[in-house]
């Protein structure tokens, strides 16, 4: 893989994402970029977020997808994948910007998932076997973390040469149980992936 400028968006990576995951199953969608204050809430609290008029600005494509199932325009089962600029109201450092692009996966289950079924393993694997697979990562370089996100039933980290390459997890939103989790975060993998060097 080759990285040129770790500042910059690499479109040609996020479309390698888009390729893989669509082929194991991910449907790619729009989703809404400002939501409701209930759809931001699941995932952390309003006054962490931008807002835009009477929205928020997604601090990922996954509180678009609640937005959406609370619009009612989104089944409640099923697995997609969207691409969405991410805000956020957080500490700025070289790896964590307020502002980039992430490519974000979700499974929408009727049924509870805990982070022992095979949804999750599977889902976790897709995301594995892609940062090996196609951008060259080394197994030995990825570690799994488990963390304590208040507002998951289950949380962990992927984690490549001690750097967040993305977050997983299961939550509860009304009566359905989902998957979320990082396709790929750009221009943070480009950052981490010069780390490999």
């Amino acid at each position: 893989m080759k990285t040129l400028n770790s500042d910059l968006i690499d479109y040609d990576v996020l479309h390698k994402a888009l390729k893989y995951f669509s082929k194991h199953g991910f449907t790619q969608i729009e989703v809404p970029w400002r939501v409701s204050k209930e759809a931001i809430n699941v995932t952390f609290n309003s006054n962490e977020s931008f807002k835009s008029d009477d929205k928020f600005l997604v601090g990922s494509a996954e509180q678009g997808f609640l937005e959406l199932q609370l619009q009612g325009k989104l089944t409640s089962s099923g697995q997609y994948m969207s691409v969405s600029p991410c805000f956020r109201n957080e500490k700025v450092d070289y790896y964590h910007q307020q502002e980039f692009i992430k490519l974000e996966l979700i499974y929408f289950s009727n049924f509870e998932i805990s982070k022992d079924d095979v949804q999750f393993v599977v889902f976790r694997q897709f995301v594995v076997s892609f940062i090996t697979k196609k951008l060259n990562v080394k197994p030995s370089d990825i570690i799994i973390m488990q963390t304590n996100d208040k507002n998951s039933l289950y949380s962990e980290d992927i984690l490549i040469n001690g750097f967040e390459y993305g977050s997983y997890g299961v939550r509860k939103f009304n009566d359905i149980y989902y998957i979320y989790g990082t396709g790929i975060a750009l221009p943070r993998f480009s950052k981490i992936y010069k780390t490999l060097k």
